[in-house]
């Protein structure tokens, strides 16, 4: 792990990510110094949505520390140092739109939104996932199987269906993450660990990363 800093002023904004992270960690640094003499600006205990982290920031003497919600633990009520896993993620979210030539973004679910899954799916090797609309707290996003032939229009209750939240994904299934920042109508088919394939919401199949 490697520190990155940046000075503001008389204080010093700094962050804590993996070496091989360092373009991103000062892509980081610049992001949030643009709020300084803006409002409260980076302060102690100021929170930041950045893609699908809050970042917040924690001072002692003059370093002002940019911390992650812990996500291996409860990322609703503890922070860590280490902005690793916010980084990686914004930065496959953003490659897969590169990849696939998509020029709209689907409003990047946050980490504390919803999932809607067929119960048991994230076990199975051929699943599939389609954004629809979001609601408040909800991602848009459905995940089934590609061999359950009774879900062919998504949940139409809730029975044998279940919601996790999405950073939930990071030890269960990483790699379904960077594919959620593509828009409402688009559908990605999974075997294990590989992209299958990517269709818009014309239903026409995208080149695959």
């Amino acid at each position: 792990m490697t520190t990155f800093s940046l000075q503001l002023d008389h204080r010093t904004l700094a962050l804590q990510c993996a070496s091989d992270l360092e373009p991103q960690a000062h892509w980081l640094l610049q992001t949030l110094a643009q709020f300084n003499h803006h409002g409260k600006g980076p302060a102690d205990g100021v929170t930041v949505q950045v893609g699908w982290s809050l970042l917040s920031i924690h001072q002692h003497l003059k370093i002002l520390a940019v911390h992650e919600p812990d996500y291996g633990t409860n990322p609703f009520t503890t922070t860590v140092a280490d902005v690793s896993r916010t980084l990686r993620v914004l930065t496959q979210q953003r490659d897969m739109l590169v990849h696939t030539n998509t020029t709209k973004q689907g409003a990047i679910p946050r980490f504390d939104e919803k999932i809607v899954l067929r119960k048991g799916c994230l076990l199975t090797a051929q699943i599939y996932l389609d954004r629809r609309t979001p609601s408040t707290g909800d991602s848009g996003w459905y995940i089934g199987s590609v061999d359950d032939t009774d879900e062919s229009s998504g949940p139409a209750s809730s029975e044998g269906y279940e919601a996790i939240y999405v950073y939930q994904l990071l030890n269960q299934r990483p790699t379904l993450l960077p594919v959620l920042g593509l828009p409402i109508g688009y559908m990605v088919t999974f075997a294990g660990t590989t992209i299958e394939a990517i269709y818009n919401e014309q239903g026409m199949s995208l080149a695959k990363p």
